[in-house]
């Protein structure tokens, strides 16, 4: 990515702290390293860098794409763990044809009138539509030097409980959805 820090070395601050410690990335230093790879390489000790916000941008944008090359049906969770300060906005999304186009599943902002265009008026995430896509704050810093580890969570899980029922045991409904979902 063109957008990973350390090549060339360069310095960077954690997302919201502009007066504490300024730390260095470098590519070629194993120990100063924050590769691409990093992302999802399941250790808390490593993290992939971004560039600082250039001084003179208002917003620094990044596509981060994960390609698995195979469909998938999930069903847990999905969190991304950020090693500083969660995004002002983000966009998860999805391609069903190998990354030619893509459908968002959810926004996540401080402000969601930024994403009105995108957002049906009204959409809430129901037993009759459970893959409205929808806007939430809920993840959103609220503190102006937030603390590493902090995660957004794009939740299956209070989504498949629509059907299932609070004790999680009206299985024919929750069936009888995915079947419907399926067909349309």
């Amino acid at each position: 990515s063109s957008y990973t820090c350390g090549s060339p070395p360069a310095t960077y601050r954690r997302l919201g702290d502009t007066t504490g410690t300024v730390f260095t990335c470098d590519a070629a230093s194993p120990r100063l390293q924050h590769p691409l790879s990093f992302i999802i390489d399941d250790s808390s000790t490593t993290w992939w860098q971004s560039i600082n916000q250039p001084a003179d941008s208002r917003e620094l944008r990044l596509n981060i794409t994960f390609s698995f090359n195979k469909t998938f049906i999930m069903a847990g969770d999905i969190n991304i763990v950020f090693n500083s300060g969660r995004p002002d906005q983000m966009v998860l999304e999805k391609s069903m044809d190998n990354g030619v186009t893509f459908v968002p599943l959810q926004f996540f902002a401080r402000n969601c009138t930024n994403f009105n265009n995108e957002i049906i008026s009204g959409s809430t995430v129901t037993a009759d539509n459970p893959t409205a896509v929808i806007c939430t704050d809920h993840f959103v810093e609220t503190v102006t030097t937030p603390p590493a580890g902090q995660k957004v969570t794009f939740s299956l899980d209070d989504r498949f409980l629509l059907f299932l029922g609070p004790n999680e045991i009206n299985f024919a409904s929750f069936y009888q959805a995915l079947e419907n979902q399926m067909s349309n």
